[in-house]
């Protein structure tokens, strides 16, 4: 998945789901409990314009945090689809 298409699901999920409270503090609509953050690293695609779509790239890994309510979710399954960074 594209960098960008990435942001934007997490943007999405936080606009849906989530209220800011602060710089660093995001609160759940639902249930109002604090939202945590788990990282997972996701091999980077560099070569993926390139090789006109081909999952191509030099082996580096980035780490993503992605949002979620253990109350309400339990984890970040929402994002299991989610398994390479293409740039």
């Amino acid at each position: 998945m594209l960098a960008s298409e990435i942001d934007k699901r997490i943007d999405n999920w936080l606009e849906e789901n989530a209220v800011q409270v602060d710089e660093r503090t995001w609160k759940c609509k639902r249930c109002g409990d604090v939202i945590w953050g788990q990282g997972k690293r996701l091999p980077v695609h560099e070569a993926y314009s390139l090789f006109k779509g081909q999952h191509a790239g030099c082996g580096k890994v980035k780490e993503v945090v992605f949002p979620y309510c253990r109350k309400c979710d339990g984890n970040i399954d929402h994002f299991a689809d989610i398994t390479c960074i293409d740039l």
